[in-house]
């Protein structure tokens, strides 16, 4: 007879821890899911208001998983999946008050050796209490049927948000690629290394390749250097690619491009002075009916004297110069040599004949061309020879 009464008393343990289990694993799956879809459901609102680039979106990324992992952990930590059985009688006793303690009591002395005689009285008492009442006051089945309906939307709700997250995903994935393996980065960046004029703009250009698995948002650092320190400026989004214009260089740098954690070569930018003419000076050789002894005029340009003179220039340049030449409206092209004064220092000879203009032509030691449209005139001064009349 004691055996028997245990042997229903397990049972209806074992009936109500089950269904204990059941409801606590079906409430588990429901507020994991809805959990996890409000918190990545607000990190993809986020990414898509905000568009972080690579390293926001990692962290956000980061933030995300975070949030979730607290989550879980403390969920977990507060749930009891197995109950003891002093435990689980309390909770029946909270279920069904008129049982009074005597669920406790019985579970209590179900299994014990002690006082068997008092067990049997109070294992038999319970039993017969259990026969009067209805134990699906304590899990009905209306009760899982209700949080197997909760687990079910969340979970699909959970699925949703998830292919809404399938997107962002991948740029977190190719964004944490890049920094890890920036050798998969190719920055392209133009036009290298330059030499320009002093005054003139410089337009960098940079394409990045092997991004296109990344955030899509990878946008290139343009780090300058023009004393001993690197500074970082922004580039401006352009078809296909990105850019950074300098209105007016006017002195050198190096420049190199940072996309992610990958880094171009270095570049330098050389700023040369534009070739000018500082000085002319004119040296004229009168012809012998003049009269006049030879001299120079010190800057000088424009040219006056009788036909017949002979003129040298001597054009000084601002810096070291290759050739040259001048160009005469009327009598052509006339080359110039250099000058054993100095390697900034042009001439070149010729005789005057009538009313003229010149324009002077070099190209200097770094290969600039003089691009000076000034012109310069040649007055031939009527001062002819006495002529002898019989």
């Amino acid at each position: 007879m004691v055996q028997n009464y245990i042997t229903e008393f397990d049972s209806v343990l074992t009936r109500i821890r089950r269904r204990w289990t059941t409801n606590i694993l079906l409430r588990l799956v429901g507020h994991v899911a809805l959990a996890v879809s409000l918190i990545v459901g607000m990190a993809v609102v986020v990414e898509a208001v905000w568009q972080p680039t690579d390293v926001p979106l990692i962290m956000l990324a980061l933030m995300t998983c975070g949030m979730v992992a607290t989550f879980l952990a403390w969920l977990f930590w507060r749930t009891y999946f197995f109950p003891d059985n002093r435990k689980l009688a309390r909770f029946v006793e909270e279920c069904i008050p008129e049982l009074g303690d005597s669920f406790a009591s019985a579970a209590e002395v179900a299994h014990s050796s002690e006082n068997r005689a008092i067990g049997t009285l109070v294992l038999a008492a319970t039993i017969a209490r259990l026969r009067e009442v209805d134990l699906e006051r304590v899990i009905s089945r209306a009760q899982l049927f209700r949080m197997a309906s909760y687990g079910v939307v969340t979970l699909i709700s959970l699925i949703f948000v998830l292919s809404l997250a399938v997107e962002p995903g991948q740029r977190v994935t190719g964004a944490v690629r890049l920094y890890a393996f920036p050798e998969n980065v190719f920055i392209n960046v133009e036009p290298g290394d330059l030499k320009v004029v002093e005054g003139q703009s410089i337009r960098i250009r940079v394409t990045l390749g092997g991004v296109s698995a990344a955030s899509g948002r990878t946008r290139p650092i343009l780090e300058l250097n023009q004393t001993s320190e690197w500074r970082e400026i922004g580039m401006r989004p352009v078809d296909e690619g990105y850019e950074f214009e300098l209105a007016s260089a006017t002195d050198s740098f190096n420049y190199r491009v940072r996309a992610a954690s990958a880094k171009s070569s270095e570049y330098s930018v050389i700023v040369l002075t534009a070739p000018r003419v500082e000085r002319i000076d004119v040296e004229y050789e009168y012809p012998l009916f003049t009269g006049l002894e030879s001299r120079i005029e010190m800057d000088g340009g424009d040219i006056y004297a009788p036909p017949g003179t002979k003129v040298t220039l001597f054009i000084h340049a601002n810096k070291g110069v290759q050739e040259g030449d001048i160009l005469l409206d009327n009598a052509g092209r006339l080359d110039l040599v250099g000058d054993v004064d100095g390697s900034s220092i042009l001439e070149g000879t010729f005789e005057i004949s009538g009313n003229d203009s010149y324009q002077v032509n070099f190209t200097d030691v770094d290969g600039l061309n003089l691009k000076d449209e000034m012109k310069y005139f040649v007055r031939a001064i009527d001062d002819r020879p006495p002529e002898v009349r019989f």
